[in-house]
């Protein structure tokens, strides 16, 4: 009998291309709805990337990944069906995804990806997991549709750009535990209002908040350090409360 190599690809039903592994490396087809065969492991990276007929996909219960930039591109892509046995679903799997108008992070997700959803531009709304404890950078920048944000309570960073130019963003709630925001983390969020910064946070980066057009009321713990610029552009800014010191970088 002779030897496989596990790195080859076996044609599974036609146009799903899947490797030794499980893992689905390619779809072919372009079915507007398509259910993913039971038995795959994984979403491979750029599967799907770019495919404008998909519209909707389901998964089966043994997908465990969703890999870098597999859906990434899918335009016309509007609804994804996924079990939470899913751990993993990696840097800009459903970036440029514009017709995904809302998103549910499985259960098991520690780590909200860098620009994961980056460029949804419909994306309304985003659940994420309780156990979520980063968001990572550019996670939804430019979700220009997202109108809210509740932020699990052991995230402890929000990264650089992760919901920048998220235009219709008017309410964002931060958990006790955060720690960190970054750079531009919320650039040219033009509709939020008020920001409650917790009082654990330790470092707001430059602009986090710059170009927020209509926010007129800031909290924030006098412990926290603030790089440049970080209300920069924030012409309604009326009252920024609870500092006893401002510590600029």
């Amino acid at each position: 009998m002779s030897e496989t190599n596990s790195t080859d690809k076996i044609n599974y039903e036609a146009v799903f291309l899947v490797d030794n592994y499980g893992v689905l490396t390619k779809y072919e087809g372009n079915d507007p709805y398509v259910s993913v065969p039971a038995g795959i492991s994984a979403i491979g990276k750029r599967a799907f990337a770019g495919n404008l007929s998909v519209r909707e996909v389901e998964m089966p219960y043994s997908v465990r990944e969703i890999h870098e930039e597999a859906f990434e591109g899918c335009e016309n892509l509007a609804s994804v069906m996924y079990s939470d046995e899913i751990s993993v679903i990696k840097s800009r799997a459903f970036s440029g995804c514009k017709s995904l108008k809302s998103i549910r992070l499985p259960e098991n997700t520690e780590i909200v990806w860098d620009f994961v959803f980056a460029g949804c531009t419909s994306l309304e709304s985003a659940e994420l997991s309780e156990y979520t404890v980063r968001i990572d950078e550019g996670a939804f920048s430019e979700c220009k549709l997202l109108k809210s944000i509740i932020i699990p309570d052991n995230v402890r960073t929000v990264e650089d750009y992760a919901f920048s130019d998220c235009l219709s963003l008017r309410e964002v709630t931060f958990p006790a535990a955060l720690t960190y925001i970054g750079r531009e983390a919320f650039f040219n969020c033009a509709n939020i209002r008020d920001v409650l910064i917790p009082e654990d946070t330790e470092y707001v980066g430059e602009n986090a908040f710059a170009y927020c057009v209509n926010l007129e009321e800031v909290y924030a713990p006098s412990t926290a350090v603030f790089a440049d610029n970080v209300f920069e552009g924030c012409t309604q800014l009326s009252e920024i409360e609870e500092y006893d010191q401002w510590e600029v970088e």
